[in-house]
């Protein structure tokens, strides 16, 4: 990759991409969401996302620059761990106490009791960890997308002038 490969617009992408995917997600789901809480899930994804790619995505993509090994795959991967780390470690399930359950629509699921989570408690937070990890994998495929794309149009428009 080259070295003075662009780094601001992919990462605006790279913002941008999960609150496209979660509004996406979101109107597919619950198509009859109201205005207000359609903002206020993109103002929360927005900040979320803001902070998981400068925070995180960043300072890795700075680290795969330097080494020389920004590929596709390697931006797949960052993307994905930097999607789905913060959010294992923050759901983690052992050490809560007390109990927790929701409906699901036909009746109420428990996901943890006494403390201990349940096969459906496991299920819910293991689900929840891998589509984070998929839209971070998305997102840091978007990065290299993006920046492949500023790159060939740079290096056309310098072929031109010459």
């Amino acid at each position: 990759m080259n070295k003075s490969a662009p780094l601001f617009e992919p990462t605006i992408a790279a913002i941008v991409t999960p609150v496209v995917l979660a509004t996406l997600m979101t109107a597919v789901v619950e198509p009859r969401l109201n205005v207000d809480s359609l903002f206020l899930m993109v103002f929360a994804t927005s900040i979320v996302s803001f902070v998981h790619t400068i925070f995180l995505g960043l300072p890795a993509v700075l680290f795969l620059k330097k080494m020389d090994k920004m590929r596709w795959w390697s931006l797949v991967c960052v993307g994905c761990i930097v999607g789905c780390g913060p959010t294992g470690f923050l759901l983690w399930p052992l050490g809560a106490e007390g109990g927790f359950s929701h409906w699901d629509g036909a009746k109420v699921v428990v996901l943890r009791e006494n403390g201990i989570p349940t096969s459906a408690g496991w299920a819910e937070y293991t689900n929840t960890v891998l589509l984070m990890g998929a839209i971070g994998a998305i997102s840091g495929l978007t990065f290299w997308l993006v920046q492949r794309i500023i790159l060939h149009r740079n290096l056309t428009s310098k072929l031109r002038v010459k």
